[in-house]
Parts: structure tokens; C-alpha cells; sequence
């Protein structure tokens, strides 16, 4: 099932068993696929209003484990939407995978720009 508005498109996806919600859209005439999730978890890295927010307050706005935001977060740094802070030695919150803080790069910002997610 989709939904086509002007570069958007709303899919639900059958992977391996499990329906995935989120959207597709063009990025310099290529497709990209992003789920919800990690829609929300860019989203609440920008309404943080700081640079690089600590973990513990990107997961209170998204509400999914610490294990699943690591791994998430990890994704989302791979394909260039965000810029991770490793720190083992800093005390305070960190992820399993020692992640402590996450911001927004400029892939990541235009991600977010536009109707795709109204």
C-alpha cells in the first residue's frame, strides 16, 4: 500500500514477517527508505535544540530500549544522517554500545526539510 504526494511516498513493507512503516523519498534522484522510527529519533535530535544531545534524552522522546536506539543510531551514522559521540570514560548515561550523544549532520537536517513528513 502507498501513497504518492509530489516526491513522497508512505509505504508499509512485509519484511521477513514484520510490516515496516515509513516513508520513501528522493535524495539527488535516488530513492531513500526511512522508518518511522528513525524518523522519530532525528526528529527528537532536533527538537533537543542542541548540538549533539546526550542519549538519555533523544531515548526519553522516543521510547524504545537502549539496545535498539544504539543500533539505530549506529544505522543512521553509517548512511551520514548523524554524527555519534563515543565515550566510555565520560560518567553518566551511555548505550551498551557506548554511545553518549548523537547530532544532526546536514544529510541528516534535509531529511527532515519539506512535505515528506507532514
Amino acid at each position: 500500500m502507498y501513497t504518492v504526494v509530489d516526491t513522497k511516498i508512505d509505504i508499509d513493507i512485509l519484511l521477513a514477517g514484520i510490516i515496516i512503516k515509513g516513508t520513501c523519498y528522493l535524495e539527488d534522484n535516488e530513492a531513500i527508505f526511512m522508518d518511522t522510527t528513525d524518523y522519530k529519533i532525528l526528529k527528537a535530535i532536533l527538537d533537543l535544540k542542541v548540538p549533539a544531545p546526550k542519549v538519555d534524552r533523544i531515548q526519553a522522546r522516543v521510547n524504545i530500549g537502549p539496545e535498539e536506539l544504539g543500533a539505530r543510531l549506529g544505522g543512521l551514522e553509517m548512511e551520514g544522517y548523524v554524527k555519534i559521540e563515543n565515550d566510555r570514560d565520560t560518567q553518566g548515561i551511555s548505550l551498551p554500545n557506548s554511545i553518549c550523544a548523537a547530532g544532526l549532520t546536514n544529510r541528516g537536517r534535509r531529511a527532515l526539510e519539506g512535505e515528506r513528513w507532514q
